[in-house]
């Protein structure tokens, strides 16, 4: 998804000043249309439920292999109820957090801010050569 817009923003004036997935699909209903930023927004949601599901599903699994008792989807659940249910308890305890109001998240600066700060903690340097900024 990252590759598909930085290619899709390359050459206007957006490029590299998103601070969220919102913006992006704003930006793209501006330069390419309504449909563009909607499939992009359905296609964000789609791979974030794929990626709760395999987050939630490989903790299920790994809480199942150290406890060694019976993990697998190929198993009815009365087979497997632990894994079963910290499988169910790790989406509920996502989705919570997810959905509760007030929850901080911590949302990365975009790469105009990094370059400001970076530039600001470098500007008062006499000599600013690349082992300077290293460190």
């Amino acid at each position: 998804m990252m590759s598909f817009t930085a290619a899709t923003f390359v050459g206007t004036p957006e490029f590299g000043g998103f601070s969220d997935a919102a913006a992006v699909a704003v930006g793209m209903e501006k330069h390419f249309g309504r449909l563009p930023g909607i499939v992009f927004a359905i296609a964000l949601i789609d791979a974030s439920i794929i990626g709760a599901c395999a987050v939630s599903l490989s903790t299920a699994y790994a809480i199942g292999d150290v406890f060694a008792v019976r993990h697998s989807l190929h198993r009815k659940p009365g087979d497997a109820k632990l894994f079963y249910t910290v499988y169910a308890g790790l989406i509920v305890v996502a989705a919570a957090f997810v959905l509760t109001p007030g929850t901080p998240l911590d949302i990365p600066p975009s790469f105009q801010e990094l370059h400001r700060l970076r530039h600001a903690s470098t500007s008062g340097r006499r000599d600013c050569g690349p082992r300077d900024r290293l460190g």
